[in-house]
């Protein structure tokens, strides 16, 4: 796994007809081509990216540095360095962002708001949502995040 100014440029893909249910955090590059029903979460600071390729669709939010949509998100999505939204793509939720591109065709409804305009230092930190584990039997997930 190569390294590029200390951080792994690895990348992760998740391909047509694979769904994902929960949510991802990660580093580095995420590729969708199939179905997330949970949040996409990185670090503010990192430089992790996301594309939700033509096929792709989450539903959930998603809080990532750099964003790029050609398929569909229903969520809101908060990009702290760039979001660039293609014709093809197709977004339910506001966009929160410090620079946008929008490409014509796309579908967009929701709010759109530049608050993480200036120096990473005075913008705010991007949210970090998670949802509520679903009770599996047998497991404790109380216990789950001590092990780690």
């Amino acid at each position: 796994m190569a390294k590029r100014n200390g951080v792994n440029d690895s990348s992760t893909i998740i391909s047509t007809g694979t769904e994902i249910v929960g949510d991802l955090s990660f580093r580095g590059h995420l590729q969708i081509d199939g179905s997330v029903f949970g949040n996409l979460i990185a670090d503010d600071r990192s430089k992790a990216s996301v594309t939700v390729g033509d096929k792709g669709r989450v539903i959930g939010e998603i809080s990532v540095p750099t964003v790029t949509v050609s398929g569909r998100i229903t969520g809101d999505v908060h990009s702290c360095e760039n979001l660039v939204i293609k014709a093809s793509a197709n977004i339910q939720g506001n966009m929160y962002c410090n620079i946008i591109e929008v490409a014509s065709g796309a579908v967009l409804e929701g709010k759109m708001g530049n608050i993480y305009r200036g120096l990473p230092e005075e913008c705010p930190a991007m949210p970090k949502k998670r949802t509520r584990p679903r009770d599996v039997v047998g497991f404790d997930f109380s216990t789950a995040s001590k092990h780690q």
